[in-house]
This record gives structure tokens, C-alpha cells and sequence, in this order.
């Protein structure tokens, strides 16, 4: 396996950041379940280093000799379930040896203080609540609902009313 803090990889500053999975399917160890080691969000971040050796996702991981794999704890949740965790964490995850998917959706919160350091797939960020900080980041408009594109749901006119306001209120 091949431990990793996410925060090694994300052009953020301040490093306030948090990480929310959330599971579409099971999860457990047979399908390769996210393994952390407790408590390990209070050390510092260590730099990612290039692994080609093993295959994964991240072609990283970090100083494995920080790492006390007998601490080691399974994070299995049920489809819908959610696992939280801090930038610093050390976690990783085996691999889906079983014949299950084990698919999952990541959101990651900052404050509007947080300033993004870098283009390419951090430049899809939504600004959710409360006043953007000016200057600091370029946020994504919220998108409006369109019949015949999109799922239908209730109270759609009243989601374009409050996206299209809030779009107004950010580029002013």
C-alpha cells in the first residue's frame, strides 16, 4: 500500500482544507476500503515522492518509514455512508481485489480565505456560502437548471432564480 497525506498534493495557502468521501457503493476490505492511522493529522505534511514501482493512482507516495502500519484502522461504510478527514492524515487504500465496485464521490471544502495556487482541475471550484474574499480565488458560476438537458426537479425555477442572483453577486 501507499501512504499518502492529500495535502502534499493540493496548491493551497493556507493549508485549510477538508476532505468529505462519499461512498456510492460498499466499502470494506475486500474491496479495498480506505485504511488511515489514527491521530496522524497533528504531524506535519511530508512531500509526496514519485513511485513508479507500484501502480496507483497518485504514481506518489510519501517517507514510509514515518508510517506504523500496525496502526492501521479499516474505514468500511455502507453506500451513502461518509468519511471525513484532514489534509494531513495518513491514509491509503489496498487494492479492489473483490468483483464489487467500490466508487465514491470526493468534495473538498475550503474557506474563502484559502487561496488557490494553481490552475487545471482546482480551477472548478464553486464558491457554496457566505462572501467570497476579492482577489483570491476565481470561482465557477453556479450552473442553472435547463429543461430537456437536465433531471428534472422540484423547486428548479426557484434554483435558477437564487443561482442567477448569486452569479450576479460574484461578478460585481
Amino acid at each position: 500500500m501507499l501512504w499518502h497525506q492529500d495535502g502534499a498534493f493540493w496548491p493551497l495557502e493556507p493549508m485549510e482544507v477538508v476532505t468529505l468521501w462519499l461512498a456510492v457503493d460498499d466499502v470494506d476490505a475486500e474491496n479495498g476500503c480506505m485504511q488511515v492511522i489514527p491521530r496522524t493529522q497533528h504531524l506535519d505534511l511530508q512531500a509526496a515522492q514519485t513511485r513508479t514501482d507500484v501502480a496507483n493512482v497518485l504514481a506518489a507516495s510519501m517517507d514510509e518509514s514515518i508510517v506504523d502500519e500496525s496502526k492501521a484502522v479499516d474505514v468500511i461504510l455502507k453506500a451513502g455512508d461518509l468519511s471525513i478527514h484532514h489534509p494531513n492524515l495518513i491514509h491509503g487504500s489496498k487494492p479492489n481485489t473483490s468483483p464489487r465496485w467500490r466508487r465514491g464521490l470526493t468534495l473538498r471544502y475550503i474557506p474563502s480565505t484559502t487561496r488557490i495556487l494553481s490552475d487545471g482541475p482546482w480551477d472548478m471550484a464553486f464558491h457554496l456560502r457566505g462572501n467570497a474574499v476579492p482577489g483570491v480565488n476565481a470561482y465557477q458560476p453556479w450552473p442553472l437548471y435547463q429543461e430537456g438537458r437536465d433531471l428534472p426537479f422540484r423547486g428548479s425555477e426557484d434554483w435558477n432564480r437564487r443561482a442567477s442572483e448569486w452569479n450576479s453577486r460574484q461578478e460585481q
